[in-house]
């Protein structure tokens, strides 16, 4: 079976400390001392309704990461449709890098190689993989286009949301409602910003996968799972919470990047966890190739998989 084709026109945004030396990086940033303001605590922006995320400090007005200010790529989802979405540039996450270390090297007794150290474990430890487009994103973005029955009338939960791609392109397929959910609040923020801008509705959550408590039970008639099994212990966390959220004749939509090292096995090991707990494959597994311009590549293989709970 060939493999569907997709080129998402989106401008190539590639992240600078995903790969390479942070150290390299960072030196030209400090030949002059920053001396940044405290950020501010969080607090509850006015206009956004209660179903939204508080506002990390770094993403409210003025601050490095706020998403009004924050540039918009336009993603091809249909041969006739596209979404627009905010995408934080590479300078304004180094910023939000740089703010969170200026508040640890305040009580260092050397201002500047505590910056510079608190930046290089941040980026090495926590590298902002949030803040980029995902191909499996586009891929399940644009399946929704194609088969908008999987989610229209629905309530709809994303899990691993990030900039929120598939979440908007599920609210245009016509779900009665969506839930994007990320354990990265800066993500969210972004994603209720291009609902925004799109005059769509869209609650965001941040949540944990191993904390069920934080999540309803049967709330979620399709869970959208897009480039979420990279983990090796990715399928056997996530497992437990499908099957927490998904009520008979539910439905799971996972989108997974065969790309990688780990190829197929993740997809497969969650396939047979769920298959112990009542889903069912719906079809066979589709396979489509994304033209995505990212640090990690420019063509990508995805493939898709729809399984349904019958008990």
């Amino acid at each position: 079976m060939n493999a569907k084709r997709f080129n998402a026109a989106v401008p190539a945004a590639p992240l600078p400390f995903v790969e390479g030396s942070p150290k390299r990086m960072l030196v030209g940033l400090f030949a002059t001392p920053w001396r940044l303001p405290p950020l501010a605590s969080i607090q509850l922006c006015a206009n956004l309704p209660p179903s939204r995320e508080p506002l990390p400090p770094c993403c409210e007005p003025d601050g490095p990461l706020c998403p009004a200010d924050a540039p918009q790529a336009t993603v091809a989802i249909s041969e006739a449709g596209s979404l627009r979405l905010r995408v934080p540039d590479d300078d304004a996450v180094m910023e939000d890098y740089i703010s969170q270390a200026h508040q640890v090297a305040l009580a260092a007794d050397d201002y500047d190689t505590a910056m510079l150290a608190h930046c290089e474990q941040a980026i090495t430890e926590a590298p902002a993989y949030w803040a980029q487009l995902w191909p499996s994103a586009v891929a399940m973005s644009r399946w929704l286009q194609e088969r908008p029955e999987l989610v229209a009338g629905r309530r709809v939960v994303e899990i691993g949301s990030g900039l929120g791609l598939a979440s908007l392109a599920a609210v245009t397929a016509g779900a009665a409602y969506v839930l994007a959910t990320d354990r990265e609040p800066r993500a969210l923020a972004f994603a209720s910003q291009s609902a925004r801008d799109g005059g769509m509705e869209l609650a965001t959550a941040a949540r944990d996968w191993s904390a069920l408590d934080e999540w309803e039970p049967g709330s979620a008639d399709a869970v959208l799972c897009a480039d979420v099994l990279y983990g090796t212990e990715a399928a056997a966390q996530l497992a437990p919470l499908l099957d927490h959220l998904v009520p008979a004749g539910g439905s799971v939509l996972v989108a997974d990047n065969a790309d990688r090292p780990y190829g197929d096995e993740h997809r497969e090991e969650l396939h047979a966890l769920l298959g112990e707990r009542g889903f069912v494959q719906r079809g066979t597994e589709e396979r489509v190739v994304i033209e995505l311009k990212t640090q990690q590549g420019e063509r990508f293989a995805i493939r898709l998989v729809l399984m349904d709970r019958t008990s």
